[in-house]
């Protein structure tokens, strides 16, 4: 599990950096819930389709 401070300063040093991050929270473990398939689905929908 990565620690929710490692994320923000991942997600710090990529926006100042000029990346656009889109951050999904969910609290499932290691496993891929359907939620966060449909949270990517919806994503590659709206920013590379």
């Amino acid at each position: 599990m990565v620690k929710v401070q490692e994320i923000k300063e991942l997600e710090s040093i990529l926006t100042s950096n000029g990346a656009e991050v889109y951050l999904h929270w969910e609290n499932n473990g290691h496993q891929l819930a359907g939620t966060e398939v449909e949270a990517a689905k919806d994503w590659y929908q709206k920013n590379i389709v």
